[in-house]
C-alpha cells in the first residue's frame, strides 16, 4: 500500500472545514461542495485525445489524484495515490426525443452524485455528444482539491493536452500543492491569532440572516443580475478615484445591504480571499483549494461618511491580509464565540477564464475544436451567498437556500445593494445614517399606508366623558364588588361631592394628588373626584414596601394624599393627608353638594391638554420615572376602546389602578354605560355564586394558567384583551379551546403611549400558529415608524427600533425634563411633532403587522411590569453584603418567567494570615432587604451567590453564561403573581 502512495500531506485551513462537512452532513445528503464546470465544444472533437488529455492532466498535478482520511487519526491528511483510474463518462444523445433535456439530466445527475474523500479522485469527467460537431463536456469535482481561480487555469491545460497528444512537456513546470501547504506551515500561528483577536474586540453577537435555518445539506438557488455598463464603469472609475479596490467597495457595500436588512451596525460575514500569498513564487498559476473563509467585520456608525467607512474598510482588511491563512475555527476561537456569520460573499477576480491560449493565433482556425461556452455550477452550505464579478458589465450571483432565505428576501437584498451603488456614485460623502435602500413604494408603505389610523374624535376631558354617560345611564350599576356597588348616579354625586373638598385642599389643574388606596369603590370615585378638580392623580400601590411608597411619594411631591386610617401610619410624616375614612373628612362632606361641579367652582381652567395621572415605571438608574398622560392622550384610547370591546357590558378588574393595564379595562367601561366588577384572581371565590361572567377583561399572558386554574364563568364571554408582556399561539391554545367564542386582543404599548398603541385582534375560531403572536397594528391616530441607524425607516422583514409618534403620547416624565427630552425626540416624519424612543425590536411581516422581536437593551417585561435590571441591581449592591450584581429574566421551564439574582459577595475586611473560608451570603437577609426596598414584581425569584460573574472576552457581564438556578442550588424568593 506504502509503495501505491506517492505522498502524504496536511491539510489548509479550508480543506479542514470542507472534509469536515462533507462527513458531517453524510452519505445520504447533498454535497453542496461538489462543483461542476461545463464548457460547450464545437468542431472535429478527437474524443480518445481529450480523454489521454484528461489522464494526463490528473498525472501532471499530485493533488487532483489526492484522498483524503481521518479515522484513527489525531489530525486529517491528505493521500496522494501514484496512480488513480480515470473517472471518463461519454454519451451520445444525437438520437434522443429532446437531446438538451436529456444532456440537463445526466449533467445534474454527475453534478450531485456524491464523492467520497477516502475514494479518489474526487474529480470526474463526463462528455456528451449533441450533434455532429457539438459536444457538452463537463468536469466535476469536491471543492476540496480545486478552488475558483485554479479552474481556468485546469481548463486551459486541459486544451493544450488535447492538442499536444497528452504530452505535458510542452507546458511550464507545475509548483507543486505541497510547496504551498510546507508555506502555510511555516506561518506564525499566534501573531494570527493575536491579528484576529483584536479585529474582532467589542464584538457582541454573530450575523446571522437565517438564525433558525435548518443546517441540512440543500442545493441553493441563484439569483443573477448585473450593474448596466455605465453603471459598472463609474463604480471603477469612482473606486479608482477614491484610492479603493474594486473589491473593496463591493464589499462595503455589501455590509451595508446586510446591515440594513439585519437591523445591525457592527456585523459579520464570511469573505472568500485567494489564499495565494505574494512572496510564495509562482503561486499564481498553481492549482489546487488555496482560498480560504474568514470574517469580515464591518462597523457602521451613523454619522462616518461612506467614502471613509469604505477607506476605513480597506485599511482593516489590509492589516489582516497576512493573517487570513488561519483555519475558521481558530479566528471563532479568539472571538471567544463559535459561529460568528451565516453568509458570505466572493470577489472572483480570476485570471482569464477562457480555456483557449490566448497566445495561440490558430484558435480559430478551421478544424479546430473551439470552446464557445462555458459555465459553472456552484454551491454552499451557507444560507447566503453573494458572488461578484468585476466583468465589464459587473455581475453578481445571489445564493440562497430556499428554506432558509426566500426569494422574496433575495430580491430584496439585490435591490437594495443596487439601490447602494447607486447610491456611492451619486454620493459618496453622504453619512451612512442617511444612506436609504427603501424604494418610493415601500417608503409609503412603512411610513403612509401602515400608518392611515387618521380619526376624528372629540375635543373634550375624560371627566366630561364620564359625567356624559352618567347623565345617560344613572341608574345603571357603574361599580361593584362582592358586597356593594354603586349606580352611575351615586358615583357622580359622590364624586362631585369629593371633589369640592379636595379643591379646598388645593387640588386643580396641573396640580398632583396621591392616591394610596385599596382596590375599592372608593378608589375608582376618588379618581374621577380628582380628575373633576383639573389635577391628575398619581396612584400608588399600597401593598408595595414602605420604603418604596415613600420614595414615589417623595419624587411626586403631590399637592395631597388620600389614603385610609389603616394605611396612614405607613405613609412619611409630614405629607398633607386626607384619610378618607376619618370622622373629620366625613364631617367635611356632609356640608358640601353633590353632583358635577359648576365651571365657576373650578380653582383654574380645565381641558384636554391638562395632565390627567402620571404612573411610575421602572427606571435604568435606579430611580423609578412617573409617566405623565393628558386627557388628550387618555381619551383617544378611550373612545377607541369603547368602540371595539364589549364596553356597555361587565369588566373584571383585578389589577392595581398603578399598573397601566387597568387604566382601559376600568375608565371605558365607565365612559360607554358598562360596569365596573372589582375582584382579585387570588380570592376565592373570585364572583359570587350566581353572578354572571364578565364580558370583558384584560389581563397579562401570565394570567392564563390563573385563568385555567379558576372555574369557567370567571373567564369572559365577549373578549379577552392580552398586554404587558409576549404572548405565544402556544400558550394561548389550550384557553381558547375552552372559550372558542371569546374574540382575543394581543396589544402592545409601553405606559408612556397611554396604555396600547397596537393591537392585533384574533376572532372566534381563527388559527393561530404556535409562536408569538403579532402586536399588531395601530391604533387611532397614532403612527409606528420602525427605525433603524440615523432614524432611517427600515424595509418589510427588517428589524428595527420602534417609536410611537400621534395623540397618544403621553406628556413626559414627571418633574423630569432631561428624561423626557432624551425618550420624547422630534419626528422627521411630521413636522412639529414628537415620537416617543421604545426602546423596542420589532419589524413589519408581509401582513403589515408588527412582530416584537426583543429589547434594544436590557429592559426586562415581566408578568405585565416593566422592570429595569439596573434597578434591581442598584437596590442588591446597595446591600453591605453585595459587591458585585446582575439581574437576568430566565425562562429555563417554558411559561415560567422568572427574575434570577447573581451577586457577589463583599470580601471579609481585616489582614488575613490564612485564605479566608469565607461563610455563606447571607440570603434571606438580601431577600428582606430587597422586599423592603422593591415592589413584589422587582423581586428576584432567586438569588444565587457566585465567586464572580462571568464575563466576556471584552470584559462584560456574559448573561448567556450565568447558570440555571437549579444548578447551583440556592435558595429562592417569593414568585410575585401577575398584576
Amino acid at each position: 500500500m506504502r509503495r501505491s502512495l506517492q505522498d502524504v500531506l496536511p491539510l489548509s485551513p479550508l480543506q479542514e472545514g470542507l472534509l469536515f462537512h462533507s462527513e458531517y452532513v453524510g452519505d445520504e445528503a447533498v454535497d453542496v461542495y461538489t462543483v461542476q464546470t461545463e464548457v460547450e465544444l464545437r468542431g472535429p472533437l478527437d474524443v480518445p485525445a481529450l480523454r489521454a488529455a484528461a489522464e494526463a492532466l490528473l498525472r501532471r498535478h499530485d493533488n487532483l489524484r489526492a484522498g483524503f482520511a481521518t479515522r484513527a487519526l489525531k489530525d486529517p491528511v491528505q493521500f496522494v495515490p501514484r496512480e488513480v483510474e480515470l473517472p471518463w463518462e461519454e454519451a451520445d444523445l444525437r438520437a434522443a426525443d429532446d437531446p438538451d433535456a436529456e444532456a440537463a439530466r445526466r449533467l445534474e445527475e454527475h453534478r450531485w452524485r456524491r464523492f467520497r474523500p477516502s475514494k479518489p479522485p474526487l474529480v470526474r469527467f463526463l462528455l456528451l455528444r449533441m450533434a455532429h460537431d457539438r459536444y457538452r463536456f463537463a468536469l466535476t469535482n469536491h471543492h476540496i482539491l480545486l478552488d475558483g481561480w485554479s479552474m481556468p487555469m485546469l481548463l486551459r491545460e486541459l486544451m493544450l493536452l488535447y492538442r499536444t497528444g497528452g504530452d505535458a512537456s510542452a507546458l511550464p513546470p507545475v509548483r507543486r500543492y505541497r510547496d504551498y501547504l510546507a508555506w502555510l506551515g511555516s506561518r506564525d500561528s499566534g501573531a494570527a491569532q493575536d491579528a484576529w483577536r483584536g479585529a474582532l474586540a467589542g464584538l457582541e453577537a454573530p450575523t446571522l440572516i437565517a438564525p433558525r435555518a435548518d443546517r441540512a445539506a440543500e442545493a441553493p438557488r441563484w439569483l443573477d443580475f448585473a450593474l448596466s455598463k455605465t453603471a459598472s464603469a463609474g463604480l471603477t472609475a469612482a473606486a479608482r478615484g477614491a484610492g479603493l479596490t474594486l473589491n473593496t467597495v463591493v464589499q462595503g457595500l455589501w455590509a451595508l445591504t446586510l446591515a440594513r436588512t439585519t437591523g445591525s451596525q457592527d456585523l459579520v460575514y464570511g469573505v472568500v480571499v485567494s489564499g495565494r500569498p505574494p512572496e510564495l513564487e509562482g503561486v499564481e498559476s498553481m492549482i489546487g483549494l488555496f482560498a480560504n473563509t474568514v470574517p469580515l467585520r464591518a462597523r457602521m456608525p451613523v454619522d462616518e461618511p461612506l467614502i471613509g467607512f469604505l477607506r476605513r474598510l480597506q485599511r482593516e482588511q489590509s492589516a489582516l491580509l497576512d493573517h487570513q491563512h488561519l483555519r475558521l475555527a481558530d479566528i471563532q476561537r479568539q472571538a471567544g464565540r463559535g459561529e460568528l456569520f451565516d453568509s458570505v460573499m466572493a470577489f472572483e477576480n480570476y485570471p482569464d477564464g477562457s480555456a483557449e491560449e490566448p497566445s495561440d493565433p490558430s484558435a480559430d482556425a478551421p478544424g479546430r475544436v473551439r470552446v464557445v461556452a462555458s459555465k459553472m455550477r456552484d454551491a454552499m452550505h451557507y444560507p447566503l451567498g453573494l458572488l461578484a464579478s468585476p466583468g465589464p458589465p459587473m455581475r453578481f450571483r445571489l445564493g440562497h437556500r430556499p428554506s432558509a432565505v426566500t426569494p422574496r428576501l433575495a430580491a430584496a437584498l439585490r435591490d437594495r445593494l443596487l439601490r447602494l451603488v447607486d447610491a456611492f456614485l451619486a454620493a459618496p460623502d453622504l453619512p451612512l445614517g442617511r444612506l436609504d435602500v427603501l424604494d418610493d413604494t415601500e417608503r409609503a408603505l412603512v411610513l403612509e399606508k401602515y400608518n392611515d389610523t387618521a380619526r376624528e374624535v372629540e375635543d373634550i376631558t375624560a371627566t366630561e366623558l364620564f359625567l356624559r354617560q352618567a347623565a345617560r345611564t344613572p341608574g345603571r350599576i357603574a361599580v361593584e364588588t362582592a358586597e356593594r356597588s354603586l349606580d352611575y348616579a351615586r358615583l357622580a354625586d359622590r364624586s362631585g361631592r369629593l371633589a369640592r373638598l379636595l379643591a379646598q385642599h388645593g387640588a386643580r389643574a396641573e396640580q398632583f394628588v396621591a392616591l394610596v388606596l385599596p382596590r375599592s369603590p372608593e378608589l375608582v370615585e376618588t379618581a374621577l373626584a380628582v380628575w373633576q378638580t383639573g389635577a391628575a392623580y398619581v396612584p400608588v400601590d399600597p401593598t408595595h414596601p414602605a420604603d418604596r411608597v415613600a420614595r414615589l411619594l417623595r419624587e411626586a411631591d403631590p399637592v395631597l394624599t388620600i389614603t385610609t386610617a389603616d394605611l396612614a401610619d405607613r405613609l412619611p410624616a409630614g405629607l398633607p393627608l386626607l384619610v378618607l375614612d376619618a370622622p373629620s373628612t366625613a364631617a367635611a362632606l356632609r356640608v358640601l353638594p353633590g353632583g358635577p361641579l359648576d365651571p365657576g367652582e373650578l380653582p383654574a381652567p380645565v381641558g384636554p391638554q391638562n395632565a390627567a395621572y402620571a404612573i411610575y415605571t421602572s427606571g435604568s438608574t435606579g430611580r423609578p420615572k412617573g409617566v405623565v398622560a393628558t386627557h388628550c392622550s387618555l381619551v383617544g384610547y378611550l373612545l377607541r376602546g369603547s368602540d371595539q370591546y364589549p364596553s356597555d357590558g361587565r369588566s373584571l378588574v383585578h389589577s392595581p389602578v398603578s399598573f397601566d393595564l387597568t387604566v382601559g379595562a376600568l375608565y371605558v367601561p365607565l365612559i360607554s354605560g358598562g360596569t365596573v366588577r372589582l375582584a382579585s384572581l387570588d380570592d376565592e371565590p373570585v364572583l359570587r355564586p350566581g353572578e354572571a361572567s364578565p364580558d370583558f377583561v384584560k389581563v397579562t399572558p401570565s394570567h392564563l394558567p390563573v385563568l385555567e386554574g379558576l372555574p369557567g364563568e370567571v373567564s369572559p364571554t365577549g373578549a379577552i384583551t392580552f398586554g404587558g408582556e409576549q404572548l405565544t399561539g402556544r400558550h394561548l391554545r389550550r384557553w381558547r379551546a375552552d372559550h372558542p367564542d371569546v374574540t382575543v386582543y394581543n396589544v402592545y404599548g409601553p405606559t408612556e403611549t397611554t396604555v396600547n398603541c397596537s393591537e392585533h385582534r384574533i376572532a372566534p375560531r381563527d388559527p393561530v400558529g404556535d409562536g408569538p403572536v403579532p402586536i399588531g397594528r395601530p391604533l387611532w391616530n397614532t403612527r409606528l415608524f420602525v427605525l433603524g441607524p440615523g432614524l432611517a425607516p427600515v424595509p418589510v422583514g427588517v428589524p428595527g427600533e420602534l417609536y410611537v409618534a400621534g395623540a397618544g403620547l403621553a406628556r413626559g416624565y414627571l418633574r423630569d425634563p432631561g428624561r423626557t427630552a432624551e425618550r420624547f425626540v422630534a419626528c422627521p416624519y411630521a413636522v412639529g411633532e414628537r415620537m416617543y424612543r421604545t426602546g423596542d425590536l420589532v419589524r413589519w411581516n408581509e401582513d403589515g403587522l408588527l412582530e416584537y422581536l426583543g429589547r434594544v437593551d436590557d429592559q426586562i417585561s415581566l408578568r405585565g411590569f416593566r422592570v429595569e435590571p439596573g434597578e434591581v441591581e442598584a437596590a442588591l449592591a446597595a446591600h453591605p453584603a453585595v459587591r458585585r450584581a446582575a439581574v437576568v429574566l430566565r425562562e429555563d421551564t417554558p411559561g415560567d418567567a422568572r427574575l434570577v439574582a447573581y451577586a457577589v459577595p463583599t470580601e471579609p475586611e481585616g489582614p488575613q494570615s490564612t485564605p479566608p473560608s469565607a461563610p455563606p451570603m447571607p440570603t434571606e437577609q438580601i431577600l428582606e432587604h430587597l422586599r423592603r426596598t422593591l415592589p413584589p414584581y422587582m423581586v428576584p425569584a432567586h438569588l444565587m451567590e457566585l465567586p464572580a460573574l462571568p464575563v466576556t472576552p471584552h470584559g462584560k457581564i456574559d448573561r448567556a453564561a450565568l447558570p440555571e438556578p437549579s444548578v447551583a442550588g440556592a435558595p429562592a424568593g417569593e414568585r410575585p403573581a401577575p398584576p
